[in-house]
């Protein structure tokens, strides 16, 4: 949408470039909103998508665009785990899944997540992606299996 890549030649080599070019001293985040659809909470992030072509037409550097939308992906992440939370008196986060992977978005919630006095966890020692995912549901599947 910004012009950094049209033609990926490896898996997320946009998302990688996208997170390189952040500018790391911006704070500000675009406009979104959470609703309750039959009972499931959606992330409706339509003013966002408006607020970055506003931005694209009135010149802002794509480093800035960059970060305004890593910032904007890491306070939905953030405000839906204050919902569940609210919800189910959860205050433990497991954060999981190749987006993870991106140093600058895993920065921002763990900051988040930690001042809001929430306990989360990551992957240390597994890859943060599928193989991680895969990994942790053959553990499940174990245990499961040995429950019964």
């Amino acid at each position: 949408m910004i012009g950094l890549r049209e033609v990926a030649t490896y898996e997320a080599q946009a998302a990688i470039e996208l997170e390189m070019i952040a500018n790391a001293h911006t704070s500000e985040i675009y406009g979104y909103k959470i609703e309750k659809e039959n009972g499931v909470d959606i992330i409706d992030v339509r003013k966002m998508f408006r607020e970055i072509v506003f931005d694209l037409q009135r010149g802002v550097p794509r480093e800035i665009i960059s970060a305004k939308f890593h910032n904007t992906v890491a306070d939905f992440i953030v405000e839906t785990c204050e919902r569940i939370r609210t919800q189910n008196n959860i205050d433990e986060v497991v954060l999981s899944g190749g987006v993870f992977q991106n140093r600058y978005l895993i920065t921002k919630v763990l900051t988040q997540l930690r001042a809001r006095k929430f306990t989360p966890y990551f992957h240390r020692r597994v890859p943060t992606n599928d193989g991680g995912v895969s990994l942790g549901q053959a553990v499940i599947a174990d245990k499961v299996t040995d429950d019964e």
